[in-house]
């Protein structure tokens, strides 16, 4: 086939570069550009990169969040072009015993998810001692104090620690009644854990459950 030296020939040859049509000719090559064209144009990159600027996501992950966005737009899904505010919960489902440490792992299912304010529940677990304890006219119950019964040793995002150096911080520190415990996380992107490791130094012999949760903006 004769190729036309009229139509653009610069950004075909791109386009052959760029997907390996350099066996077909002029006119396949152009219906196939036209074709793509109109695709993409289905894809608001304007809306996506505000997306990537209100999660401080850096420039150079716009090309991935559009090919994200391109593969649900393939498999009929609507395009996500939001951002929400959401919660992300951190549980034990077993107590955990004074000065023994867990790892809470947590994996948001969304195209992005970074994390504003971070919550250790202050609830204070009734704890009594034991019975023989008890008998004595002298004994008074452990208190109990909440958030500030834990240790925070690590967040992890990916494997990035959120602290600026190794160490532990008191977990009254993000108690839900706290003031200002507002901290900068980093992006946790898609299939990224996020990963928090506690030690309870409550004084309940048995131990106790550690609940919190994260609230942060989510990219559907």
């Amino acid at each position: 086939m004769q190729e036309n030296p009229e139509v653009a020939p610069k950004l075909i040859e791109a386009w052959n570069d760029v997907v390996g049509l350099n066996g077909l000719g002029l006119d396949a090559r152009t219906r196939a550009l036209e074709a793509t064209k109109a695709f993409l144009g289905q894809i608001d990159v304007k809306a996506i990169d505000a997306l990537r600027k209100s999660l401080e996501l850096p420039p150079e992950s716009l090309g991935a969040l559009i090919e994200i966005y391109t593969k649900k737009l393939v498999d009929g899904s609507p395009q996500p072009s939001r951002a929400s505010r959401e919660v992300l919960p951190f549980s034990t489902d077993v107590p955990i015993r004074p000065g023994q440490s867990a790892q809470i792992t947590a994996r948001p299912q969304r195209v992005a998810f970074r994390p504003e304010r971070f919550y250790v529940s202050n609830f204070s677990p009734e704890y009594r001692g034991p019975w023989w304890k008890r008998l004595s006219p002298w004994y008074r119950a452990p208190v109990c104090n909440g958030a500030a019964d834990w240790l925070i040793n690590d967040i992890m995002i990916g494997n990035r620690s959120q602290f600026a150096q190794a160490g532990d911080v008191p977990g009254d520190m993000f108690a839900t009644g706290a003031v200002d415990s507002f901290v900068s996380f980093e992006t946790a992107q898609t299939a990224m854990d996020i990963k928090l490791v506690v030690t309870y130094v409550g004084p309940a012999r048995t131990g106790a459950l550690f609940h919190g949760s994260m609230i942060g903006t989510a990219a559907y």
